[in-house]
């Protein structure tokens, strides 16, 4: 009886084994994956660090989908000690937040609203931008503007002194907004940035960056890394570039010669695609927790090290294990 049991674990695991290698991207050979450490992590299972930003001290702000709050965290000088972290502000009238980017020095722009968790289900018209000021000695938040019109606002990225641009995962837009005077319009949309037909979470165009002219994005359930070139009032001025395709990309970044770090969430990787669209496996994979449910990326001040946030392996359990919400450091 014991021997038939082993073997009917056995013939599972291993079908589990192949059917999961099968979805494994392909990397080119040798290449590593680089180790992580952990600089801050959540007490409890289903807490998810959704966005990231940076401090011009080099402290960290996170923000949560699983609560309408936004955290600071201050990492330790000794990758071997946790840093430190805490509650920076709690939006009212909020479930969730989302994007953050910095607009000033030390001034932000965050996206709250109301997101249902696990179907990841938005109430439309309940999102809100903020500004929070954290140059004084206390945080100053402010409504810079309510997006009555949209649906699923999620990214948000600095375009311009004037404009912000947000990306609106159920609509498939990414809306202009004028940082001065609040007013929006759809700036962008295409076909790409829609939610993916015959999926259970609907989620299209995700994270956002802007460089020499060009508007890049991830489309989560097309499973799409983009661009779109554009003019300086963000309108598109030609066709849609498909960089690469075939990952769950959530949220990224860009460094300054077009090489771009992306968040995978339920592939529980991290990945660096070159300009030319070159892919490789950068940190984690689908076996690990050391990046488990990736969902945004941040770089230091001195661009010496990656952060990564993520929900604790929420949407794809690894090898049936979750964990808290967590943000871990790589070195580049």
């Amino acid at each position: 009886m014991h021997i038939q049991v082993f073997l009917n674990v056995l013939c599972f695991l291993l079908s589990l084994f192949f059917q999961t290698s099968l979805a494994i991207p392909r990397y080119p050979r040798g290449y590593q994956s680089r180790p992580a450490s952990t600089v801050f992590q959540l007490e409890r299972n289903g807490s998810w660090f959704e966005n990231l930003a940076v401090q011009s001290n080099g402290n960290l702000l996170a923000t949560r989908i699983d609560a309408p709050e936004l955290w600071s965290i201050v990492p330790s000088s000794n990758s071997s000690h946790l840093g430190q972290g805490s509650l920076l502000l709690r939006f009212p009238n909020a479930m969730s937040t989302l994007g953050i980017t910095e607009i000033d020095r030390d001034v932000f722009a965050v996206v709250a609203g109301n997101l249902s968790l696990p179907s990841i289900t938005p109430t439309p018209g309940s999102f809100v931008i903020w500004t929070v000021n954290l140059t004084g000695a206390r945080p100053e938040a402010k409504v810079l503007a309510p997006l009555p019109e949209g649906q699923f606002l999620d990214g948000i990225t600095k375009f311009s002194d004037d404009l912000l641009l947000v990306s609106d995962a159920a609509k498939g837009t990414i809306w202009r907004l004028n940082i001065t005077t609040g007013e929006s319009s759809v700036a962008l949309s295409h076909a790409s940035m829609l939610p993916a037909a015959g999926q259970a979470v609907k989620v299209g165009v995700n994270g956002l960056k802007v460089l020499n002219n060009f508007v890049y994005y991830t489309s989560t359930s097309q499973e799409v890394y983009a661009r779109i070139p554009v003019d300086g009032n963000a309108t598109a001025v030609g066709p849609v570039e498909i960089i690469t395709s075939g990952f769950t990309f959530d949220e990224f970044i860009l460094t300054a010669d077009g090489t771009a770090y992306l968040s995978t969430n339920p592939q529980n990787e991290l990945i660096k695609v070159l300009p030319s669209g070159r892919v490789h496996l950068f940190a984690g994979n689908q076996f690990m927790l050391t990046v488990g449910g990736s969902t945004a990326v941040a770089i230091n001040r001195e661009h010496s090290i990656l952060y990564v946030a993520t929900s604790g392996a929420q949407f794809a359990p690894v090898l049936g294990r979750m964990e808290p919400a967590k943000i871990v450091a790589i070195r580049l």
